[in-house]
């Protein structure tokens, strides 16, 4: 008995496959393509590199997580005329059905999905959530399709609007809307809310201030993660599981009012999340090298890691350069390539700003110090500043920067407080 049904399962299997294939060549002809996620990748740099949405994907590979993909995942990419969906296993409900994998519990499962870990259960029959196995087979319970992050909107003065999502993503409708006067929330292993579980839930606050202009001093402590704009500009990335953590990032941001949206969210165990801000000075301008101070020292490279041989080596009076989707220079590639600049610069003695913005990763070091560290791929250009303290005399200073794919831009300079 057990050899039939172990052939018939696996006739249900193979069966699957000229299908799957069938259903990528269509894919293909019709104008589309087939793009293998690489390490490093997500699906915002996919989408940058194809010149289509985020949305597009998603909706074509029916991804209903954009922060979930994972190497060697066969994405269509629809770049041409409308294509039919990929194809699904079917399912007796019509909803997903997930096979458990090593690793994997019923927070992280519910989170994919965006419904709750409870729902699962009972939709399983499942009386103890601990104890799954590998290789069983969820009944997934049918979600709207996701829809389009909306733009908060920020809540009267003197309040930030709070939206509480279910699922580790912010997308879709609100369980509730709630305003507070302060982003000073630690939760411990209990919910926001009796409307959400204790694990696996998201939030999105808004708030807009008026500001006189300079820099700000942005600190974020969190568990799990979370990401920061200033209006339109992302400028704290830290959407990850992670113990908590305190973060600290200058930003420069113009006299006038402005937003600023404050994305978290939790999947399982501690919850926190702590934003505060404080004007710290006028913002550092970007000045030119004083006359006589010695031009930077470039080294390119044909790869992103910095590895010999060098490409290219050149003098530039200063690291200021938006290349767009362009090579930066004749011999080097427009896409995966590196740069280190180095000089030595006299200082009087006092308090300087050391400011570096780039898409994608940049470091900076003074003498052997490394004061800023964004060694990773963006969502997009990101400007961070740090003080410093140096004594006269001569401080060797050095910048890396790396370019993965889409625009390259790069630029580092100080101003003394």
């Amino acid at each position: 008995m057990r050899k039939i049904f172990g052939v018939l399962i696996l006739a249900m299997l193979l069966s699957w496959i000229p299908l799957l294939a069938v259903t990528e060549t269509a894919i293909a002809s019709c104008g589309s393509t087939i793009h293998v996620v690489q390490p490093g990748e997500n699906l915002y740099r996919i989408a940058l590199k194809y010149g289509v949405s985020m949305a597009a994907i998603s909706q074509a590979n029916g991804i209903t997580n954009p922060n979930h993909i994972y190497v060697g995942q066969r994405l269509i990419i629809p770049t041409g005329s409308a294509c039919p969906p990929p194809a699904t296993p079917p399912s007796t409900t019509g909803c997903p059905v997930h096979v458990v994998k090593a690793g994997e519990n019923l927070t992280l499962i519910a989170a994919r999905y965006r419904v709750s870990a409870w729902a699962i259960a009972q939709a399983n029959g499942i009386y103890n959530t601990n104890l799954l196995y590998v290789g069983q087979r969820l009944k997934i319970p049918c979600t709207p399709a996701p829809q389009p992050t909306p733009v908060p909107v920020p809540a009267a003065s003197g309040t930030w609007r709070g939206e509480y999502f279910r699922g580790t993503t912010p997308t879709g409708g609100p369980v509730f809307v709630k305003n507070s006067t302060a982003l000073n929330f630690h939760w411990g292993l209990g919910a926001p809310d009796s409307r959400l579980s204790a694990d696996g839930f998201s939030a999105r606050w808004a708030r807009t201030y008026t500001f006189k202009g300079g820099l700000y001093r942005l600190t974020l402590t969190v568990d799990d993660g979370a990401r920061i704009w200033v209006d339109d500009s992302l400028v704290l990335d830290v959407w990850k599981v992670q113990s908590e953590t305190t973060y600290v990032v200058d930003v420069p941001i113009s006299a006038g009012r402005h937003t600023f949206t404050v994305e978290y969210f939790d999947e399982a165990g501690v919850a926190t999340v702590q934003f505060t801000f404080k004007w710290v000075g006028k913002a550092p301008v970007e000045p030119q090298p004083p006359a006589g101070e010695s031009d930077w020292q470039a080294l390119y490279y044909a790869n992103k890691d910095l590895t010999d041989p060098v490409a290219l080596s050149v003098r530039q009076a200063k690291i200021d350069f938006n290349w767009g989707a362009g090579a930066p220079v004749p011999g080097i590639p427009a896409d995966n390539f590196s740069a280190r600049w180095s000089r030595n610069t006299g200082f009087a003695a006092g308090t300087y700003a050391f400011c570096i913005r780039a898409d994608d990763g940049i470091r900076l070091w003074v003498d052997d110090v490394l004061l800023l560290d964004e060694w990773r791929i963006s969502n997009g250009d990101l400007t961070i500043c740090r003080d410093y303290t140096l004594t006269t005399g001569l401080h060797a200073i050095r910048v890396e920067y790396f370019e993965e794919t889409g625009s390259a831009l790069v630029k580092a300079w100080w101003q003394k407080q």
